[in-house]
């Protein structure tokens, strides 16, 4: 005759296979996103956002604990990375502004050019290179001048 053995009690914490139950891999899986988002973002207090009821239920939702949060605070973290940005850009318009008030003017640095080119020797014609030869053999002491006489 065949006798049933009893079967000895699971140890706690474990499902029928033997496997760790969903719950602790969740609560483990928090645990770690929980460190990382600490680590991003240092003020957190992770204490006051688990009262917090849309936290609580995107963290069900199966979302990372990073999403979670910054779904939850998008509004807040959107102003504060505006205003890190205005601050930024501020801060790197003053020091242009002292920087060129303090720099002496550099050489080519000017708007305008520093001379003007009025006469431009490869744009002559054949009968202007002619009249400028003739008044060099005459002895002209401004042989380039242009215009009439």
């Amino acid at each position: 005759m065949r006798r049933n053995k009893e079967k000895p009690p699971r140890p706690a914490g474990t499902a029928p296979d033997g496997a760790v139950p969903e719950a602790e891999r969740q609560l483990a899986r928090w645990a770690r996103e929980a460190e990382e988002l600490l680590e991003a973002y240092p003020e957190l207090d992770l204490q006051s956002e688990c009262e917090s009821d849309l936290f609580r239920h995107l963290l069900r939702g199966k979302l990372p604990m990073r999403e979670a949060y910054e779904m939850a605070h998008a509004g807040e973290l959107r102003e504060a990375a505006v205003e890190a940005a205005r601050r930024e850009t501020e801060k790197k318009v003053l020091d242009a502004v002292r920087a060129r008030g303090t720099r002496p003017q550099e050489n080519g640095a000017a708007a305008g050019a520093p001379f003007t080119v009025g006469f431009d020797p490869l744009r002559l014609g054949r009968k202007e290179r002619k009249e400028i030869v003739r008044r060099m053999l005459a002895g002209d002491p401004d042989p380039f001048r242009r215009g009439k006489e």
